[in-house]
């Protein structure tokens, strides 16, 4: 997990919690904004755009909000866009993540715990199948992950 100290590692902390316990899309994190995120009755709700411009909600649970309002307290707010997740290097600093930044600090912070062979998409994977474990019915998984059938949803069911 990054080092939640600084506000890079907060926001590559934020980005890790909505692939792999929000289940979301890459491109998704990228296209969070600052009204996407709401915190209610102690808990975090993504309104999230997936594919074909779908909306859905995707809850997180309480543990994540002190991480997001220490992350939005150094926020950059007087920026243009009110993307949630900023590049924050020189020369880039008002552009938003993209899907290749995504992928690339998800493998920097796998690769510093000696995790290798992880993507994003790993992640909505494995952000599905804990949800599974942990006894969340196929539709709302299926809800939540901005599948088009259940039968899609499915994939994530395994034996044993």
């Amino acid at each position: 997990m990054p080092d939640r100290r600084s506000q890079r590692g907060k926001r590559d902390a934020f980005a890790l919690v909505c692939l792999g316990v929000g289940g979301l899309r890459a491109s998704e994190v990228c296209r969070l904004n600052a009204e996407d995120v709401q915190i209610q009755l102690g808990q975090i709700v993504l309104h999230v755009t997936g594919k074909q411009r779908k909306h859905r909600l995707v809850p997180l649970s309480g543990e994540w909000v002190s991480l997001f309002r220490s992350y939005l307290r150094n926020w950059p707010k007087s920026r243009g866009s009110h993307s949630i997740f900023w590049c924050g290097q020189a020369g880039c600093e008002n552009k938003r993540l993209t899907v290749a930044a995504i992928d690339y600090l998800v493998r920097q912070h796998t690769k510093e715990s000696s995790i290798y062979g992880i993507s994003a998409h790993s992640l909505r994977h494995t952000a599905a199948s804990l949800a599974i474990d942990a006894g969340e019915p196929l539709h709302r998984l299926r809800d939540r992950l901005g599948h088009s059938s259940i039968l899609v949803t499915s994939r994530y069911l395994h034996v044993g």
